[in-house]
């Protein structure tokens, strides 16, 4: 989404005060999958950037990018081997995931505030999260019942109450996650012990106790 945005261009920010364009900028919060996407609307360097990055184990990542990417134009192309695995698709995604997870790593070498949460327990407990979050970001007067009915409204139990169903894309079909994870689980062991991924992400989420 951030792609499409021009602050300069927007009209609804131009007929702001001065002093609230300012308050506006010094307090927006972005969300962006940097660096493996480039973001260009922050300085990473600037002491006034404080992130909170959003880590998840490699094998749990690895099994949801690999059902997200399987059949797009690029992978549906490229052949699988006799198990019926694309391995390019481990190759490449792992190889991503690497690059991030080393970049945050040096990164907070020298960055002193920052905030790292691991995908499981924001799964376990979606609430204390995002009231961490908005905390370590300064937000007051904070609606608890706005909080929870958001959280609520964007939960896998809402969207099937709602739809029905959960055949889409988001959430995918549980019975094929499990085909498919007994299926790539040997590759994605084998890459697993041959490259550091597994260790950088373990040196990642151990920074969150000492932060």
């Amino acid at each position: 989404m951030y792609r499409s945005i021009n602050f300069h261009r927007n009209i609804a920010l131009e007929k702001l005060d001065a002093n609230l364009k300012k308050d506006f900028f010094s307090k927006r919060v972005i969300f962006t999958r940097h660096p493996t996407t480039h973001c260009d609307l922050f300085d990473l360097q600037n002491d006034n950037i404080n992130p909170i990055i959003l880590i998840r184990e490699p094998r749990s990542w690895i099994l949801s990018r690999y059902i997200y990417v399987m059949n797009n134009s690029y992978y549906s192309k490229i052949d699988t081997n006799k198990d019926n695995v694309n391995t390019k698709i481990i190759e490449n995604e792992f190889s991503r995931l690497n690059f991030f997870l080393k970049y945050w790593l040096k990164y907070f070498e020298k960055k002193k505030k920052f905030m790292i949460f691991d995908y499981d327990d924001f799964l376990k407990n979606p609430n204390l999260t995002m009231f961490k979050v908005l905390e370590f970001f300064k937000y007051e007067n904070i609606n608890k019942e706005i909080i929870e009915k958001s959280i609520e409204r964007n939960s896998k139990e809402f969207i099937q109450k709602f739809y029905g169903h959960l055949n889409m894309s988001r959430f995918g079909n549980p019975d094929e996650k499990t085909i498919i994870k007994k299926r790539i689980e040997k590759y994605v062991n084998e890459y697993l012990v041959k490259n550091d991924v597994g260790k950088n992400f373990k040196k990642l989420i151990s920074l969150r106790e000492i932060n």
